[in-house]
């Protein structure tokens, strides 16, 4: 069934035609929500359906240009901890328990190199300090605090994984994991590019007339 109102309002748009009798003859009703007149296609939307035709445009335009299409800094849609903290913690403890089996450089102090990286951390004890160090648990006790001093000088996980394995691997990550934004990037390439430039493909305008939003088509 035809929305009158949006016949009329695209009809006054148009041709400047309230007369509702005459605007049905002037306007023709294509699709949901999509009108012709003059020969020209149109979008005529309410508020709502305008945002979500929107949002579902940009989103689309995500899937077709992928991230690097687009011009918005990805990283800041990234959830940190999803897209990298498993990854983080398995090669930390891969490490420490790599290096736990090298000699240290010297066997007075140190039990083996893990230890002595920890000891030059400031986590743990040497030797002499403490000569009943557990070397089996070392492992264990010491590797969130491990974790932690190796993410010293970095600005978070993001940081970390973009300067020792580069951005596109870092980028990568994150969509693997499913931890970009998706809806939050595509709320703002709406709020950034305005709703008119994803849904009117003549002129990028929004146009308003009796409280509904017409896109032209051509």
């Amino acid at each position: 069934m035809a929305d009158l109102e949006k016949i009329e309002a695209l009809s006054v748009f148009v041709y400047g035609e309230d007369d509702i009798d005459i605007a049905q003859k002037l306007v023709t009703e294509i699709d949901e929500g999509r009108y012709e007149a003059d020969d020209e296609d149109y979008l005529v939307l309410t508020e709502e359906e305008a945002d979500e035709k929107a949002l579902q445009y940009a989103k689309d335009l995500i899937d077709v240009a992928g991230y690097e299409g687009l011009n918005l800094d990805i990283t800041n849609y990234i959830d940190e901890e999803r897209a990298y903290r498993d990854a983080f913690e398995e090669m930390n403890r891969s490490y420490m328990e790599e290096i736990q089996t090298e000699e240290s450089s010297d066997d007075s102090l140190y039990l083996n190199r893990l230890h002595e990286e920890l000891v030059e951390a400031g986590l743990c004890e040497d030797l002499e300090s403490n000569p009943d160090i557990d070397e089996d648990s070392l492992v264990d006790d010491y590797e969130y605090e491990f974790s932690e001093s190796t993410l010293e000088g970095y600005d978070g996980l993001y940081d970390y994984f973009e300067n020792n394995f580069g951005k596109e691997e870092a980028i990568d990550l994150a969509k693997k994991s499913y931890a970009i934004d998706d809806d939050e990037i595509a709320e703002d390439i709406v709020n950034i590019d305005g709703r008119g430039s994803l849904l009117s493909s003549w002129d990028g305008n929004e146009y308003e007339e009796n409280g509904y939003f017409i896109y032209k088509l051509g």
